[in-house]
């Protein structure tokens, strides 16, 4: 009975940071995720040698990536490559941080992307732009979980660089 109780008493105690670890890693490779599709973002417009935007939904889970202009989205729709919208894991969702959401898209931008219902009445981050030339507009969001863990994600405008880090700590006085 007394080694059952200890061995209870260090499983205990090991579990906690096991979970957190686990919580981190889950995070951790959703963020990796979206940096993916960013990335793929700056591939399509340099390939393409046109506008392509990466949208997400402040305070919710679903991001798109379409091309910026209506005539390229118009082609896209019809090849549909390289267009693309998705998820994030249960649990984890953009933060609504100071980021204002846009507004909706137009059905024409959504138009042939397989979730194309549930996307139409979501309200919309700012577009991030990715150009020809492989700069793009400056971003910053976070991707966070129910858990308070987070994930600062930064576009670089001069080179269009994605990068992901865990949040800065801030000493307070």
């Amino acid at each position: 009975m007394l080694a059952v109780s200890i061995v209870v008493i260090i499983a205990s105690l090991a579990s906690h940071p096991v979970i957190r670890t686990f919580r981190d890693n889950r995070l951790g490779e959703a963020a990796e995720n979206v940096r993916i599709v960013l990335a793929g973002s700056r591939l399509q417009a340099v390939d393409r040698d046109e506008d392509w935007q990466f949208r997400y939904e402040p305070g919710g889970t679903h991001y798109v990536r379409v091309p910026w202009t209506q005539s390229a989205t118009t082609s896209a729709a019809n090849s549909s490559g390289g267009r693309m919208s998705g998820t994030l894991s249960e649990g984890i969702q953009f933060s609504a941080g100071g980021e204002a959401a846009s507004g909706e898209l137009s059905p024409e931008v959504l138009s042939g992307l397989p979730d194309e219902s549930e996307l139409s009445g979501l309200s919309w981050s700012a577009p991030v732009v990715f150009f020809p030339d492989g700069t793009s507009t400056s971003a910053f969001f976070e991707i966070t979980d129910q858990y308070s863990g987070a994930r600062e994600v930064t576009v670089r405008d001069l080179t269009g660089a994605v990068a992901v880090k865990r949040p800065s700590m801030t000493v307070r006085k």
